[in-house]
């Protein structure tokens, strides 16, 4: 599963995003702060780290940027996990199937598709899981 991590959020907010040397990944604003920023090249073409450039953006534009795109992803992880389990029941819609199995399969299908509108999924960052969703019962 994928992981987003704050890089994704500047990347997403800067198009000429510079780098910076590799740390772990901030988790608050002194974190973020004590970054060593890529602020040029030198005669050789070696970078030349220093502070936060003022058109990198600061720790609370970054942190709400992140916090859109793990909830953006939550949302994008229930619907892609939704539309595998309709595509395995697809079957169940056929001009041969016993009407009271394609009823039962038909309320299914369909609480399926109202997962997105009726749920407030999770997305554990850490984890790569979803979680906050009721899946309905596949008919048997």
């Amino acid at each position: 599963m994928e992981r987003i991590e704050i890089t994704n959020a500047i990347y997403a907010l800067k198009s000429d995003f510079k780098g910076c040397k590799y740390v772990e990944e901030p988790t608050n604003e002194s974190q973020y702060e004590a970054i060593e920023w890529v602020i040029g090249l030198d005669s050789i073409n070696s970078c030349v780290y220093g502070t936060r450039p003022s058109d990198v953006p600061d720790w609370t534009t970054t942190k709400s940027k992140f916090d859109t795109m793990v909830s953006e992803l939550s949302m994008s992880n229930l619907r892609a996990q939704r539309n595998v389990l309709l595509a395995e029941t697809d079957w169940s819609q056929g001009a041969d199937v016993p009407s009271t199995i394609k009823a039962k399969y038909n309320t299914y299908r369909q609480q399926l598709r109202d997962l997105p509108a009726n749920s407030s999924p999770v997305w554990n960052n850490d984890t790569g899981t979803l979680s906050n969703v009721t899946w309905p019962t596949k008919p048997s």
